[in-house]
């Protein structure tokens, strides 16, 4: 089971750098596929939008800057900039 706060976690600690954007999507593929067995809806949701953001990517649709952005939003990770 892959709960939603699970999804929000592990993406904020790749957004962060504790590990690559592309070992998280390695990860997310391989939790995936028993994920409408037995998680929430909401996550089943959320994963699959992320999905979809890491194939636009790979598409060429999203630059890498476009993905992390829309990541972010997905996450609720909130950025901080100096002014």
């Amino acid at each position: 089971m892959v709960m939603e706060s699970e999804l929000r976690e592990k993406l904020v600690d790749a957004l962060q750098g504790y590990y690559s954007l592309a070992d998280f999507a390695d990860w997310l593929a391989s939790a995936r596929v028993n994920m409408h067995r037995d998680s929430a809806p909401e996550a089943q949701a959320l994963a699959s939008a992320i999905s979809l953001l890491f194939y636009q990517h790979d598409d060429g649709l999203l630059t890498e800057d476009q993905l992390q952005h829309e990541l972010m939003l997905l996450a609720g990770y909130v950025l901080l900039r100096a002014v």
